[in-house]
């Protein structure tokens, strides 16, 4: 009785020993026997689901295995889950990278002499909700860019120690000297240079204030906070805004607070003094407001610095206006 047989996609008919008939037509044993030396044909694994291309045709269970030099064991070349090519079941490295693990999406590369150059820029997409950043490097040298015109670098230094700041480094033909963009630690970002030399916070707002207190009170939230870099270091602190008396003849003294206290108390006469003073006419008068002064907070500690203000009498004054800037701005100098 004949059996048959599947050979490059075709049914034959191979009879079995003293059978006749099989010899011609189609599909029989000559047909066959011309096929197998029609070759070279693709091997296709018989494992489910093998490739749909190629010359050897496996499944993502198929392995191609080599005995080890002693003789103990065998040596698979395979595919994971990850789609990854492994050999004895690790990931094969790629380039100057010496190692590329971990969960999708995701790029471990332990130090390495070498470099990996994409003649294209090619995204690293980090899963949905990934459990580390998408992408680790070392600590031994920063992550590299060409700035737009391809003629400078911008670095991203590695931290230092644990409690260091993390900082990105501008060059220098792109401010005159070498910057960084510091983080506090706590979120917060602030431009210096190179030499940990000032810093510099600002405040900036388009809106109106209607106050009617007698006594120094915070206008909104013009404030910003900031830390000396020393026990010396002077912080120049700047007010930019307007009044508007809304009561003829009526007086509105503007202050700057630390951390809630009247920073008028440094000067001559106590907290009664105003940084600045402004007397209207008119109701309709609008007095424009600038000064600065000079504070040392003795300490490297962050401190707030507040816009205050008072009236002469509790009738409402405004602050600053829907179509004049108010400003606050700290500054370290030295």
């Amino acid at each position: 009785m004949a059996t048959p047989v599947t050979f490059n996609g075709v049914v034959y008919s191979i009879p079995a020993f003293g059978d006749t008939g099989y010899s011609q037509g189609s599909g029989n044993l000559s047909s066959y026997l011309i096929a197998l030396a029609g070759g070279p044909f693709p091997y296709i694994s018989q494992t489910v689901n093998p490739a749909s291309a190629g010359t050897m045709r496996l499944a993502n269970t198929d392995t191609i295995d080599w005995r080890n030099f002693n003789n103990t064991g065998n040596l698979p070349l395979a595919v994971n889950a990850s789609n990854q090519l492994t050999f004895n079941g690790t990931p094969v490295g790629v380039g100057g990278v010496s190692s590329i693990t971990g969960t999708a999406n995701e790029i471990i590369a332990s130090s390495s002499t070498g470099a990996i150059t994409l003649s294209t820029p090619q995204p690293i997409a980090p899963s949905s909700s990934p459990s580390f950043n998408a992408l680790i490097l070392t600590n031994a040298g920063p992550v590299r860019f060409k700035d737009f015109t391809n003629t400078n670098e911008v670095d991203i230094s590695a931290p230092t120690s644990v409690t260091a700041t993390y900082n990105l480094m501008l060059p220098s033909t792109q401010g005159g000297v070498n910057t960084f963009l510091k983080n506090d630690g706590v979120g917060n970002l602030t431009w210096s240079s190179a030499g940990n030399s000032p810093s510099y916070q600002q405040f900036y707002e388009l809106v109106e204030h209607d106050l009617t207190a007698t006594t120094y009170t915070n206008v909104g939230s013009v404030a910003v906070s900031l830390a000396a870099s020393s026990n010396t270091a002077a912080i120049k602190l700047t007010v930019s805004t307007v009044v508007q008396n809304l009561t003829a003849d009526q007086t509105v003294n503007t202050t700057i607070s630390v951390d809630g206290t009247n920073i008028t108390v440094l000067l001559p006469g106590g907290s009664s003094k105003a940084l600045s003073t402004s007397q209207a006419h008119s109701v309709t008068q609008i007095s424009q407001i600038c000064y600065s002064i000079v504070y040392v907070p003795g300490d490297t500690s962050s401190h707030t610095y507040q816009l205050q203000a008072q009236a002469s009498s509790a009738s409402t004054y405004a602050i600053g206006s829907n179509g004049n800037a108010t400003t606050l701005i700290a500054e370290e100098i030295h």
